[in-house]
């Protein structure tokens, strides 16, 4: 229910490492493995729009409620997410089995089912947008609409296309404008609440990079 703590939660989900790898950090070579990210506050705090102040309480949560766990040394911090690969399980992946009587398992379905949300899904229609966001941006937008019990449809895409259109005489990308709702935690949108409703001609932080 808290933005800021949705904001940094996707964030650490979306940087952690899909599979290990090795970072150079302040001159060390450091094997980052899957599900873990290198965490600077700082520049963490830039990139998902949350204070410092608030960030430190969000990370103290997190940990205490065992979600993450942090390794730190004298040059750099990293965070593992606890039950990473369990936010990562494909469900074609997942069998269950029926009753002892049929061996057959529900994976043949659940794979029909994925694929009929596909089919669902690619049937959208962006075109009335002013641009096409970034996939990593439109699913960090679709997530928070989901959590909020109000899934992305058709009718939806068009309410937000003419805001979005003003948005854009405002300096306002739509991947700006939809990064900003994840920030905040909104629902809807409209042009007029992005920076109190002053028409800048510049988004005061470019928010696609978050």
């Amino acid at each position: 229910s808290d933005p800021n703590f949705l904001a940094v939660w996707l964030r650490l989900l979306s940087e952690a490492n899909f599979k290990d790898s090795q970072s150079l950090i302040n001159g060390c070579v450091v094997s980052v493995r899957r599900g873990q990210l290198v965490y600077g506050r700082n520049a963490f705090s830039a990139r998902c729009g949350v204070p410092v102040a608030k960030l430190r309480r969000v990370i103290s949560t997190l940990e205490r409620e065992g979600m993450i766990s942090q390794q730190k040394t004298n040059k750099y911090t990293i965070i593992s997410i606890t039950k990473y690969d369990d936010y990562q399980v494909d469900d074609q992946q997942k069998t269950i089995k029926r009753p002892s009587n049929d061996h057959q398992t529900t994976t043949l379905e659940e794979g029909k089912e994925r694929k009929e949300g596909k089919k669902k899904h690619s049937q959208l229609d962006f075109s009335k947008w002013p641009s096409q966001p970034q996939e990593q941006t439109l699913a960090d937008w679709k997530a928070l609409r989901k959590s909020l019990k109000a899934p992305v449809s058709q009718t939806v895409i068009n309410g937000f296309a003419k805001e979005l259109a003003k948005a854009g005489d405002m300096g306002w990308s739509v991947d700006d404008c939809l990064s900003h709702c994840v920030v905040k935690g909104w629902r809807g949108f409209k042009a007029e609440w992005l920076d109190g409703g002053n028409n800048n001609n510049t988004p005061k932080r470019r928010l696609q990079e978050l």
